[in-house]
């Protein structure tokens, strides 16, 4: 039988084996297709598309490709290490290693042709429903027709290459790397030898909990973020916490678990405990990766409800009004402009006053006691009733990023002085929700205390501030929406760089929309990478163990009896990289909506809800699976 012969019947005998290879390439083949056909479709991403569509759809890809690439040299990883035994058998029957890697990269190349042809088709198809999904979510008024793109062709047939490459060589190194023992006893092979607790395990054990913790406090404290090496600190911690809890602190308490049970096991410690034990090396790699692209994903997934959510807020933030202009000398050319054209509109005036340093105890830390803040009148602010003597304090969204308030309560005060530093009015501040109608470039950044009129015109009259600390705001409503493009143009003869907020609406949707449609996209292909890796990790399991099983089967004990330990087999490799990936992503979305200045951390829970319903579904089809497999073998 020559060479060529033993490739071709090698690879037809073991076809049906390479069920869930073939399907991961073909699936990530047809993912990555449909996605970089977005990028290269004229009529959704050209020039005089947004910017945001563009650098989306280029940041998207290069994820997407550096996402697949991983998953499918994970994928072969698990793939080669379950035809040890065979390519053992090979090198006995006079097979050199070189023949073997020969052997598996012809292997490789027709499988990868075979892939691709299907997977670009099914990309082909997919393509138009992304499209068509886009341009829902952007209310971009385009048909789009099904076509082919040379272009995400030749993308997808580089990233196939370099694929192809990299899992040549990893297979290269396997086989290079073991003599034919090792080949044969790769499956028996463990990670523990013994079962005694060391002191590093319990070093170790303790410092990744720690880690993780000191990671979640630094992720907290927005003020650090000026510093550039705290996020990759964070970054740091949190990783390399992860790999010492999976490693040294899940290790260290299963072994005091059974130190406990003084020799004494039952079927569960046989099916659970113990095979987690002696794999606790390779748990913890791999747990790892598991937890940290779940937190991945989970994290921009939040960013991206959290945007999406705050959209209109923000829109209003940065134009209250149609038209929201500071200076007077630009609002009364805009007004001039206005009337010469017979546009109908209503006139919104509102005044605030910063003044700089002010007696209070509104906000926290030490040194802020005599921090500066904003303050106008009632009367600029609708559905305000204030009386002398007291103040309503608002903290817009998006403007607590430097400075955090203590909680209000009835000691809470800002006194204010006259030029001469003598006290002129105590203000009692509670909170207020009032919708204030200011622009954040107007509030400076910063939150608003609405007073008395007459307060505010004492202050206003008395205390020391120089003229660039009383700010103006022009906001112009349009009566008639047909005259709004025509108003829109004369704001730019006024200033090109003004806005009004139907363009700033626009532009906000644009790109929350894209960030949306990519977080999603990448969402859902890190969401089934991580489901399938682990779920190839229990297969991979399960069929190492499979004589441990029929052991227990000659014993006496039924499918029934294994049932309870396989359960709490599959939820510690399903669940616990889950609980650690929502953790990351929990603190960390929680950091993004203080910089934000949000404390609504609704959408952040709903993501994790469905997250962790579709990741459940991979655990219930591995357990199915392994319980399946288990039968027909045993």
């Amino acid at each position: 039988m020559t060479f060529k012969h033993i490739v071709l019947k090698n690879l037809k005998k073991n076809l049906r084996h390479y069920g869930l290879y073939l399907f991961s390439l073909i699936f990530s083949i047809a993912l990555y297709f449909s996605f970089v056909t977005l990028k290269y479709t004229k009529n959704i991403n050209n020039e005089a598309s947004a910017k945001i569509i563009r650098e989306g759809a280029n940041v998207g890809s290069v994820f997407l490709f550096i996402i697949i690439v991983i998953f499918l040299m994970y994928v072969n990883q698990l793939f080669i290490k379950q035809r040890v035994k065979e390519l053992g058998l090979y090198q006995l029957i006079g097979l050199t290693r070189t023949n073997i890697i020969r052997m598996l990269m012809l292997e490789q190349f027709v499988i990868f042709i075979m892939t691709g042809i299907v997977g670009i088709v099914g990309g082909l198809l997919g393509s138009r429903f992304l499209l068509l999904i886009l341009v829902k979510l952007m209310n971009i008024k385009e048909s789009i027709h099904l076509s082919f793109s040379f272009k995400a062709f030749i993308a997808t047939i580089l990233m196939l290459f370099l694929a192809y490459v990299l899992i040549v060589i990893q297979n290269a190194v396997f086989i290079k790397r073991r003599s034919i023992l090792k080949l044969m006893k790769t499956r028996q092979a463990t990670d523990v030898k013994d079962n005694k607790i060391t002191k590093l395990e319990r070093i170790f054990g303790v410092v990744g909990i720690i880690m993780i913790a000191i990671g979640y406090v630094l992720a907290l404290d927005i003020k650090l973020y000026a510093i550039i090496i705290v996020p990759l600190l964070v970054l740091f911690l949190t990783i390399v916490g992860a790999y010492f809890f999976f490693r040294s602190t899940v290790s260290l308490l299963f072994k005091t678990l059974k130190k406990r049970k003084g020799g004494n096991v039952n079927i569960n410690d046989v099916i659970f405990t113990s095979s987690i034990m002696h794999r606790m090396k390779k748990n913890a790699l791999s747990l790892t990766i598991i937890a940290v692209i779940s937190a991945i994903t989970v994290t921009v997934l939040c960013f991206s409800a959290i945007t999406l959510k705050s959209e209109n807020t923000q829109i209003n933030l940065t134009a209250p009004f149609d038209a929201t202009i500071q200076k007077q000398q630009k609002a009364e050319q805009y007004r001039t402009l206005l009337d010469q054209h017979n546009i109908q509109y209503h006139e919104n005036y509102k005044q605030l006053l910063d003044l700089p340093r002010i007696k209070n105890n509104l906000y926290k830390g030490k040194y802020v006691s005599l921090m500066g803040i904003q303050i106008t009148s009632e009367k600029y602010v609708e559905g305000a009733h204030i009386t002398r003597g007291k103040g309503e304090l608002v903290q817009p969204y998006g403007t607590s990023d430097t400075l955090t308030l203590n909680k209000i309560n009835e000691h809470s005060y800002a006194q204010f002085d006259d030029k001469n530093k003598k006290p002129l009015v105590r203000i009692k501040v509670k909170p207020s929700d009032l919708d204030i109608k200011f622009a954040l470039i107007t509030l400076r950044g910063g939150p608003l205390l609405i007073l008395n009129q007459e307060d505010y015109q004492l202050i206003k009259e008395k205390a020391a501030y120089d003229k660039d600390n009383l700010v103006n705001q022009y906001g112009f409503t349009f009566k008639e929406k047909n005259q709004e493009a025509e108003a829109t143009q004369l704001l730019h003869q006024v200033n090109p760089d003004y806005e009004t907020q139907k363009e700033i609406s626009e532009q906000y949707r644009s790109f929350s929309s894209v960030f949306l449609f990519v977080s999603s996209f990448l969402g859902i292909a890190f969401l089934i990478a991580a489901g399938y890796i682990i779920y190839i990790k229990q297969m991979d399991e399960t069929e190492d163990e499979m004589e441990n099983f029929k052991i227990l089967r000659k014993l006496g004990f039924t499918q029934e009896d294994m049932r309870k330990g396989l359960i709490l087999k599959v939820l510690f490799n399903f669940g616990l990289p889950l609980i650690v990936g929502l953790l990351h992503a929990y603190f960390a979305s929680w950091a993004f909506l203080k910089l934000m200045g949000s404390n609504d951390h609704s959408p952040v829970i709903l993501v994790m809800v469905l997250y962790t319903i579709i990741y459940a579904c991979f655990a219930v089809i591995a357990y199915t699976h392994m319980k399946r497999t288990i039968r027909q073998s045993i």
